[in-house]
């Protein structure tokens, strides 16, 4: 019952979030952050006290590919090198999180699969707005604002 409440209340979080998303792009790294946590404990199958002790280390994993790539901004090959190896350390990581290889693998081709979920999103979104008539849809910029002289 636990398990069917969690889905329900991660999936519940998802539609809201994603409604406000739309609503307010400004500041929409929080929604997406959000959306992410609940598409990735859905696909994982996270328990309450699973997710208790994978999203910390989850986050540290984050924060350690996000400091390889400042690290690395110009050297692409090194970039990956070295993520793989983040990616070798935490796999072991997750392994002990789950007490199963098979999820802690899992754990990142979520990850993947979250970024093409996301990019494809946004290429349908660009598209949309660039056939409403440009960067603003034709709607006409908040404030009252116009977009040309005068």
């Amino acid at each position: 019952m636990k398990k069917i409440l969690l889905v329900w209340m991660v999936w519940a979080m998802g539609i809201t979030l994603s409604t406000a998303q739309d609503a307010n792009p400004p500041g929409a790294g929080h929604s997406i952050e959000a959306i992410k946590i609940a598409y990735m404990t859905k696909q994982l199958g996270l328990s309450t006290e699973e997710a208790q002790r994978f999203w910390p280390v989850y986050n540290k994993y984050m924060d350690e590919v996000k400091r390889v790539r400042r690290e690395n901004r110009t050297d692409e090959l090194a970039f990956e090198e070295k993520v793989l190896n983040v990616r070798k350390q935490y796999r072991g990581e997750f392994g002990k999180v789950f007490n199963d290889e098979a999820r802690a693998n899992k754990v990142f081709q979520c990850d993947k699969n979250f970024g093409m979920m996301m990019r494809e999103e946004w290429q349908k979104r660009r598209q949309m707005r660039d056939a409403m008539g440009g960067p603003n849809g034709g709607r006409p910029l908040r404030g009252g604002g116009r977009q040309g002289g005068n």
